[in-house]
């Protein structure tokens, strides 16, 4: 996941050379995101999940925060792309909503997959 994460963010960064990357920091993909807008010196805005408040709905609650942001772009991954660890797993719920959200608000978005 981690190079088609990388390529994703590239490319972004190629289309909008200026551009910021908004996370709510969560483990896996969105960890590797924050490395590779620290080692591009890539401006990093978190929206971070506030379990103590929010319970279970606070990633819900970030991608929220992350929208009101008015983003230009919104990438997403709610699947792994290794095919062998794919099987039984469901898809991020969390990653979903926002795809959801973005398509709501017309924003454009990508979701992220393997590539071929």
């Amino acid at each position: 996941d981690a190079n088609r994460i990388f390529d994703a963010l590239n490319w972004a960064q190629a289309q909008w050379p200026d551009m910021a990357l908004a996370t709510s920091g969560a483990k896996g993909g969105e960890k590797l995101a924050i490395r590779w807008a620290q080692q591009k010196k890539v401006t990093l805005v978190l929206a971070k999940a506030n379990f103590d408040l929010n319970g279970r709905a606070a990633p819900f609650r970030a991608n929220d925060e992350l929208l009101a942001l008015d983003p230009v772009c919104v990438l997403t991954l709610a699947n792994t792309l290794n095919a062998d660890r794919a099987e039984g797993l469901k898809p991020f719920g969390p990653a979903l909503n926002l795809a959801q959200k973005a398509g709501e608000k017309g924003l454009l978005h990508y979701p992220l997959r393997a590539r071929g």
